[in-house]
Formats: structure tokens, C-alpha cells, sequence
């Protein structure tokens, strides 16, 4: 046991046998700051022999667990160290440097490609829109966004027609952010399942987005089937390694409300529909709240990109595929499979508010 590290107590198998090999070495992820203690105790089945300080005279005393100092081992580099008492047992302990979280207030590299590509698509509507006679330099290209809001199923239509009346106006190609938290973030994740969403008219995604809206809910979400395929999706997802909570079933029922079938869909697979830089980023926002809490003394700004997920005011971003693994001191710890998007918008409703 190693108190404070990731994995806290490991179970290994140990030989009484001088001769047998040493058994596969344990790790233990921890702070070095915190000059934490490695302790070792034997089932209750077997005890941990021990010495007096004499030891030519052989007095054995009550067993005790054994404990070393993790900061009497060199750091920086492998060691390996044995300690045999009747039974062998091995320690290692290596320093990483590489982190899986990228810390830092800049973009990540991928946005910064995408803007680069996106400021030509922006500089050529601008021009067209403007009757320029002379094409835009890149530093005289602005950086514009579109900033929406929630409100359930009404956020949804709504930013549907907004959307279609800025395409209507030619102005669409001139944005280069799209930004959202709880129901426009439902629209936000329908728009980008389609590469060149924002070349199409969105006539036609508002009146499909219509039919779901004014469809029998209870019907469609609450049938016998639906209820199956419900436990067997959460089933599925807990064997996976994710933590089930009621968001998760909340996600499967607006699948259910707003789509015709199973979506496979997940959040990085939305990168295809930035790779020319065709269309807005999508930012969906969500706010990070503590139990026993009020939301009005502590709240922070989460954002989730098809890139990163992060948190800005610490400059604290995890590649979005790993959105939902375990992570400890900044490196990947145990990798859980990406989830697919209906589950994302689960919380939607609730990234105004929680996550």
C-alpha cells in the first residue's frame, strides 16, 4: 500500500521458495513531494516474520507490516531493489516526464491549423460581402464567433433558424467560432455530423429537426424495445470502465427523441468537418461545480472542442478521445473508450450547470 498514489493497494503473489523467481514487479504512481511510505503486510493466512535488534540470538516478535520510505530511493531514474526476509519481493520505481495534459494558455496545434485555414474561407466571404477590390491579409482577417445559450428543446429550433437567417445574409462563411452550452449544443452536435454542414442549405436540417421535435415522445423514448436497448447501452458502457450516472440514461432518451437510430457518433469525430477549415469550431461549454457548493460562489468554465477538453482558467487540456479516462498527476492512467456523442449530450442540459 502506498497511501496517496493512483492505486492506493495492489495484491501480489509471493513464494516462500529461495529458488523461485521473483514475482512481476508492482507499480505504484504517487507525488514525490508528498514522501509517501510503502507499506507490505502479509494476509491474515500467513505471517510477516520480524527480528529483534539482536540478531544472533534469533527471538522472533509479533509480526508487524513493513514499511520503507519511498524517499530513500533514488529518483530520476530505474531502481530495483530486494529485500528478502524467507520470501523475495521487488520495487521499482521510474520517473516519467512526459505529460498526457497539455498545460499552457496558447491553442492547441490543431486549432491553430484549423484558423490558419479557416482565415482564408473568412477573408474570401468578407471581400465578396465588403465589394473589397484587394484580398485581406491574414492579420487583417478578423476573428469572429457566434455565442448561444440554452433553454431545452427551444434553444434547439431556435438556433436552427438563427443559423439559417446568417446563411441567408452570406455572413455564416465569416465566422469562425460557434459556441454553446445545454440545448443549442443538441443542434450544435447534429450540425457537425455532416462535414460541410455550413455549404448546405439549412432548410432542409430545420424542417428534419422539426419532425423530432413534434413526434410522440413518450412513444418513441419509452417503448419495451427502447427499455432494452436502454440497459443494454448501459450495460455496454459500464463493462467499458465508465461510471454510470443518470446523464448517461438522459443521453440514450434524447438519442431516442432526436434521431432515428443508434448514433455512433463521437465528439472527435467531428475533426473531419474542420480539416479545411469548411466550417466554425464548435465549442460546447459547460460550467465545473462542487457538491455542498453553491454554484454562485464557485463555478468554472469547462470547454469541449473536437481537439481538447479543458479548463482555460488553469490552462489544463486533455485530448478529447480521453475524455473520461482516469488520469493522475497529469499522466493517462487507464484508458476508457471514447464515448459515443449521445452521451456528451446527456449533459448537455446540464453543461449550463454541472459536470
Amino acid at each position: 500500500t502506498v497511501r496517496g498514489s493512483f492505486e492506493e493497494t495492489q495484491t501480489a503473489s509471493l513464494s516462500c521458495d529461495s529458488c523461485s523467481p521473483l514475482p512481476d514487479p508492482t507499480f505504484f504512481h504517487y507525488a514525490k513531494y508528498k514522501q509517501p511510505s510503502l507499506d507490505v503486510a502479509l494476509t491474515k493466512k500467513r505471517k510477516l516474520p520480524t527480528f529483534c535488534a539482536c540478531m544472533s540470538c534469533g527471538a522472533r516478535r509479533r509480526s508487524m507490516p513493513l514499511t520503507i520510505p519511498l524517499k530513500s530511493l533514488p529518483s530520476e531514474r530505474e531502481v530495483v531493489s530486494e529485500v528478502s526476509v524467507c520470501w523475495p519481493w521487488r520495487t521499482l520505481c521510474k520517473l516519467q516526464e512526459d505529460l498526457d495534459v497539455r498545460l499552457g494558455f496558447d491553442l492547441c496545434v490543431q486549432e491553430q491549423d484549423f484558423i490558419r485555414k479557416r482565415k482564408k474561407v473568412v477573408a474570401a466571404a468578407l471581400k465578396d460581402i465588403l465589394q473589397l477590390e484587394e484580398n485581406l491579409q491574414d492579420d487583417e482577417v478578423p476573428v469572429v464567433a457566434i455565442m448561444t445559450t440554452g433553454g431545452g428543446t427551444r434553444a434547439l429550433t431556435a438556433m436552427y433558424a438563427h443559423l439559417l437567417s446568417v446563411q441567408e445574409m452570406s455572413v455564416l462563411d465569416c465566422v469562425s467560432y460557434i459556441t454553446g452550452l445545454s440545448g443549442t449544443t443538441w443542434t450544435m452536435s447534429n450540425l457537425y455530423e455532416d462535414p460541410d454542414w455550413s455549404q448546405k442549405d439549412l432548410k432542409e436540417t430545420l424542417n428534419e429537426a422539426r419532425k423530432h421535435v413534434l413526434k410522440n415522445k413518450f412513444v418513441t423514448c419509452f417503448a419495451p424495445d427502447r427499455l432494452k436497448y436502454y440497459v443494454k447501452e448501459l450495460h455496454q458502457r459500464k463493462q467499458e470502465g465508465h461510471q454510470l450516472c443518470f446523464t448517461d440514461l438522459w443521453g440514450l432518451i434524447i438519442e431516442a427523441m432526436f434521431k432515428e437510430k443508434e448514433d455512433s457518433h463521437k465528439l472527435t469525430d467531428q475533426q473531419q468537418a474542420l480539416n479545411q477549415g469548411q466550417n466554425p469550431l464548435p465549442i460546447y461549454l459547460s460550467l465545473n461545480v462542487k457538491d455542498k457548493i453553491s454554484d454562485q460562489d464557485f463555478r468554472e468554465w469547462v470547454e469541449f472542442t473536437p481537439y481538447e477538453v479543458g479548463f482555460p482558467k488553469y490552462g489544463a487540456f486533455i485530448r478529447a478521445e480521453d475524455f473520461g479516462s482516469e488520469f493522475f498527476m497529469g499522466h493517462l492512467m487507464k484508458k476508457i473508450p471514447e464515448s459515443r456523442i449521445c452521451f456528451l449530450e446527456g449533459d448537455l442540459l446540464f453543461w449550463g450547470n454541472v459536470i
